[in-house]
């Protein structure tokens, strides 16, 4: 929490305004890129920057209403032949030092202790 604190007193120092419990409906859009939001309660905010932290689905379908969809999104969320593919998640960490003279690895997995179990099927 304390990392999250000193981003949003970063941002609130440079003149960003954060509003916190605000559900965001609509992502505006004019001329084909998003310039604002629209919130649950009906304020709207415009942006020069619009970046959704939502699941694909409801940023897509929902917040976009459906209009920037094609083939590949359709196949994605709703073919039932598609496999997914295993989740990944990427840490990146900024250390003061070199690591020239270490073994290099382009790639570190660490295996699960006990099996995830998500929607009924083993991961």
């Amino acid at each position: 929490m304390k990392l999250v604190n000193m981003i949003e007193k970063k941002y609130s120092d440079t003149g960003g305004r954060i509003h916190n419990s605000s559900k965001v409906t609509r992502i505006i859009v004019k001329n084909g890129a998003a310039c604002g939001i629209k919130l649950e309660n009906g304020k709207t905010y415009d942006a020069e920057i619009v970046i959704s932290a939502a699941d694909g689905h409801y940023t897509i379908f929902e917040m976009l209403e459906g209009k920037y969809k094609d083939e590949n999104v359709m196949r994605l969320y709703y073919d039932k032949d598609f496999e997914p593919k295993t989740s990944t998640v990427f840490i990146s960490l900024g250390v003061s030092r070199t690591f020239e003279n270490e073994y290099h690895m382009p790639w570190l997995f660490f295996p699960l202790e006990k099996p995830l179990i998500i929607d009924d099927k083993t991961q």
